[in-house]
C-alpha cells in the first residue's frame, strides 16, 4: 500500500463516499475508456461485490415520478396558472396525497411552473395637461458633500 501524500485523498476513503449507483457506473465508464482492465480488479477498486454489480447490469432505470408528473400536468392543463402549492393541495382532493417538495421538484423537471403576476402598480401620470417644473439644480455644482 502506497503513502498518501498531503494534499492527495486516499482513493478508498474517496470510494467509500460515493454511492453503490454511482459507483457503478464509474465502473462501467472505466470498462470503455480502459478494455484492458478487468472487471474484478475495477469491481476490487470501487469495492463493489461481484453479485451486486452483475445484479445491476441488468436492471432499467424506472422513473417513479411519472406517474405522477402525469396527474401533475392534468392539474396544470385543467388549472392553467397554478403554483406547486395549489396543484399539491388539488392533488389531495383527488386522492393522491404527495409532499409539496416531491410536487415542486416533478414540476421543475418537467417545467411545468408558471411565471408569477408581475405585481407593480403606476404612480405617475406623464400624459397629464399641466405644466411641467424647471430644473432648479440642472446648473449647481457641488462642491462638497452636505
Amino acid at each position: 500500500m502506497r503513502a498518501v501524500v498531503v494534499g492527495e485523498h486516499d482513493l478508498k476513503k474517496v470510494v467509500g463516499d460515493v454511492s453503490l449507483e454511482k459507483r457503478h457506473q464509474m465502473i462501467e465508464d472505466a470498462r470503455l475508456a480502459h478494455p484492458q482492465v478487468s472487471v474484478r480488479c475495477l469491481r476490487e477498486l470501487h469495492e463493489v461485490d461481484r453479485s451486486w454489480f452483475y445484479e445491476q447490469q441488468g436492471r432499467e432505470e424506472v422513473d417513479t415520478d411519472q406517474a405522477l408528473s402525469q396527474d401533475i400536468e392534468a392539474v396544470v392543463v385543467e388549472f392553467n396558472g397554478y403554483g406547486y402549492r395549489r396543484v399539491t393541495h388539488e392533488l389531495a382532493q383527488r386522492g393522491r396525497p404527495v409532499n409539496h417538495k416531491r410536487v415542486l421538484r416533478v414540476m421543475r423537471e418537467c417545467r411545468l411552473l408558471c411565471r408569477p403576476k408581475r405585481r407593480y402598480q403606476a404612480t405617475t401620470d406623464s400624459n397629464h395637461s399641466e405644466r411641467r417644473f424647471p430644473n432648479l439644480l440642472r446648473e449647481v455644482v457641488s462642491v462638497r458633500p452636505d
